[in-house]
């Protein structure tokens, strides 16, 4: 790091996911995507930041048409798994968000591809990551979610406008796929007691933009909820989902 002045090398790990016994039930290592050689500013925003900043429109149309999971179209953004030049992060005043709790790794991630001009890969696994159904992960509060996706909407966008006073084009459909899947998240996950909380992020602007631009995929599962939430039919969805949650009707994004 020190003697080619990387300023963040991304790393393979080794992953490991046991049962709620403690028996291992897949393991093996796990690589970047790519193998990303940056050497400008200019080449990692537009080739490494995307798989960082969140879903944007062109994920969702591409994710629609294949069979992977939609995670599959990011980087794993945990920061256990890249090393990052010291001199790098205080240089740019980088630093974890507070407000956020749940995916605070990758807006790091986001916030340091956003300003970072040399980047490696390293086709190896430096890190063993253990999957418990017990573990500190599985734990974090669904009550938590609503917060912490308008904090995650508020950093997005300062990252963007960041880019764009420094001469970047970007905008917020670089990732109205990951607002828009939040409000499908929200809807069937919190309770009917926060559909006041659900119903304000769906009523932010920038999440009322997201939908807007976003387009029909042709897949009915992603199509029939955004054809409510393009209508304004928010309120309903959450009824009808609550409704059919009480008749052990079980939802899945």
């Amino acid at each position: 790091m020190t003697s080619t002045s990387v300023d963040v090398a991304i790393l393979g790990f080794y992953q490991i996911i046991e049962d709620k016994d403690g028996n291992i039930v897949k393991e093996g290592e796990i690589f970047p995507q790519k193998n990303y050689i940056s050497n400008s500013v200019e080449e990692t925003v537009r080739n490494v930041l995307p798989k960082y900043l969140g879903y944007s429109v062109e994920d969702i149309l591409e994710w629609v048409k294949s069979t992977e999971a939609i995670s599959k179209r990011l980087e794993w953004g945990a920061v256990w798994r890249n090393v990052y030049r010291r001199d790098f992060l205080n240089k740019n005043q980088i630093r974890f968000n507070p407000s956020i709790r749940l995916n605070e790794d990758s807006m790091f991630n986001a916030m340091c591809f956003s300003r970072a001009q040399k980047i490696r890969t390293l086709n190896k696994g430096f890190y063993c990551y253990t999957i418990r159904p017990s573990g500190a992960f599985m734990k974090k509060r669904d009550a938590e979610l609503v917060g912490n996706k308008m904090a995650l909407l508020e950093a997005r966008s300062n990252i963007v406008n960041d880019l764009n006073e420094r001469g970047f084009n970007f905008s917020v459909k670089d990732y109205a796929g990951s607002n828009v899947m939040s409000c499908f998240e929200l809807i069937i996950k919190m309770p009917f007691s926060a559909r006041r909380e659900t119903k304000k992020y769906i009523s932010n602007l920038l999440v009322k933009e997201s939908i807007k631009i976003l387009p029909f995929t042709g897949r009915k599962k992603v199509d029939i909820p955004l054809l409510a939430l393009k209508c304004n039919l928010q309120a309903l969805m959450i009824y009808a989902v609550n409704l059919g949650k009480l008749f052990g009707v079980q939802f899945q994004l």
